[in-house]
Order: structure tokens, then sequence, then C-alpha cells
């Protein structure tokens, strides 16, 4: 049952099927530290000095010329920040579906120790679902599948003691 679930997993539409703790981590830290670039610092939430200070009304023709050259900067910047929040927006969702892919990981690691307890089975039918189930981990890079599994003696396993 479980060796279908790795099989069929959503996780391999981005980077393929592979299940590997330390890739989908270290994706998962990328993504997390472009977030942390994109993301606007606290304070720059509001005008910034130079706005607050240029909002009175000025006589000047040049005081003029400048506040229609931040006008046309602050529409550039708005163009840039629509930009900037779609890009934010694929990376918070990448992000969650990186932070879903470790939990799917992590919840396989923990089954395979119960599965390798199968291994010392008397009932054929788990040991075999149990070695098919290593075999599918391994070959998705599972690192839990080469881990020495359950805590007991070959020759107790063969000879029946």
């Amino acid at each position: 049952m479980l060796t279908n679930l790795i099989s069929t997993h959503p996780f391999a539409l981005l980077h393929g099927g592979q299940l590997s703790y330390a890739d989908w981590h270290e994706r998962l830290e990328a993504v997390t530290a472009q977030i942390n670039q994109l993301q606007p610092p606290s304070d720059a939430l509001g005008l910034s000095e130079e706005d607050r200070d240029n909002n009175g009304n000025s006589e000047t023709p040049q005081a003029e010329e400048d506040q229609e050259t931040q006008t046309t900067d602050r529409a550039s910047d708005q163009g840039t920040n629509a930009a900037t929040s779609e890009d934010l927006m694929k990376l918070q969702l990448t992000k969650r579906y990186y932070t879903e892919a470790l939990k799917f990981i992590q919840t396989l690691h923990e089954a395979s120790e119960i599965i390798s307890q199968l291994l010392a089975s008397k009932n054929k039918s788990e040991v075999l679902e149990s070695m098919d189930f290593f075999v599918v981990a391994d070959a998705y890079k599972l690192v839990t599948a080469k881990v020495p599994l359950a805590p007991f003696k070959l020759i107790d396993c063969v000879v029946g003691n």
C-alpha cells in the first residue's frame, strides 16, 4: 500500500520523483532566501521622508518638475511592485509545496521504521510487501531505505528461532 503511495506521490511535478530529504530541504532554504530578498523592509510601508516633505504646495517651476518626475517614478515603481508581488506569491506557493513534500518525506521515514519491523514477521506476505517497500524507497532515494533496519539477527530469521 505504501509502495503505491510512494510511486504515485504528487511531488514529482517540479523536480522529478526523487524524495531525498536533503535535496528538498535545500530547495526550501533557497526559496526562503529568495522570499526574504523580495519582501520589502518593514519601514518601507509608508511614504519616504522626501515624499512627506514634498507633499506641500510648491510655487517654483523646478519643484513642479520634480513632482512630475516623482509621480512618474512612483508609477514605474508600482509596476515593479506588482511584478515583485506576483513573484513573491509564486515563491510562497513554491515554499508551501516544498514544506508539504518535506512533511510527506518525514512521514515515509517514520513509516519505514515500522515497516522494518515487518521484515521479521512470520507471515510471508508481510515480509514480501516490506521488501517491496524498501526496494521502491531506495529507487526514490529515501534515506531510510539503506539505514540498518530492525535489530534482529538474520540467522534467527533463517533458522526460525
